[in-house]
């Protein structure tokens, strides 16, 4: 293991309201290799595989907590622009029914089940299936569209204690596990155009930017993951952070 930096260049890519971490982007490819190689057993979930992943950093170990020698990605030369885009995707129909049980939708009358109270027409259920309006193939329930900020980094960089062989096997976007930093890949955002490795002493201290499960200075604490998977609700904790590296 040796001191390492890590540095990417990459087309606009979608703003996250979470940094990205190298061990988990890392953690990713890892899973990938071991899909792709055999190592995965049949019907094993991404979660399973990733909680037997050995990844290529060493670890720090404090105060009975533990959390991989690797730093969050960093806008170390800042950002070149910010831009807005666009898309459209089909809804999830039980969350459209979920906001008309609550009131935040409000479907045509022909919808419902009425009938006449006192005079007045009275909603007293719903139609069912498709005669209800809620069909995400068609109609004003079709389609959902939002707005995605974007951002271009001048360049991305990552610190870490680790393997350097291992991690370019693994982070190489001309190996073919990580092509893309951040979502909305398909989109063509956040694809690399360049990638580098090389050893670097100052990885000794900046492996720390990241998200721990112990304070440091400048620090805040809050609810966060310190460890891969950074999406699963299971990993969420009480963590400290520096809030700079939200960008």
């Amino acid at each position: 293991m040796e001191p390492l930096r890590i540095t990417w260049r990459v087309d606009e890519m979608a703003e996250s309201p979470n940094p990205l971490h190298l061990d988990g982007l890392t953690a990713h490819a890892q899973v990938r290799a071991m899909q792709h190689d055999g190592r995965a057993r049949p019907g094993e979930s991404q979660r399973a595989l990733s909680d037997r992943a050995e990844l290529p950093f060493e670890r720090e170990e404090r105060q009975g907590e533990w959390c991989w020698k690797a730093s969050a990605l960093i806008a170390d030369r800042g950002w070149m622009g910010s831009g807005m885009r666009a898309y459209s995707r089909s809804p999830d129909p039980y969350a459209v029914a979920g906001a008309v049980a609550d009131g935040f939708v409000d479907l045509p009358d022909k919808a419902y089940i009425t009938e006449k109270r006192g005079g007045v027409q009275v909603r007293v259920g719903m139609k069912p299936g498709n005669d209800a309006g809620i069909d995400p193939s068609r109609g004003y329930t079709k389609q959902v569209y939002n707005y995605l900020p974007t951002r271009l980094p001048a360049q991305l960089s990552a610190w870490c204690i680790g393997d350097r062989e291992e991690l370019e096997n693994l982070l190489d976007p001309a190996i073919g596990w990580i092509t893309h930093l951040g979502s909305h890949a398909r989109a063509a955002l956040g694809r690399i155009t360049s990638f580098a490795i090389e050893r670097d002493e100052r990885a000794r201290e900046r492996w720390q930017w990241r998200a721990s499960p112990w304070p440091y200075e400048e620090a805040t604490q809050m609810r966060i993951a310190v460890r891969y998977p950074y999406w699963a609700a299971e990993n969420m904790r009480d963590g400290w952070i520096d809030l700079s590296l939200f960008g």
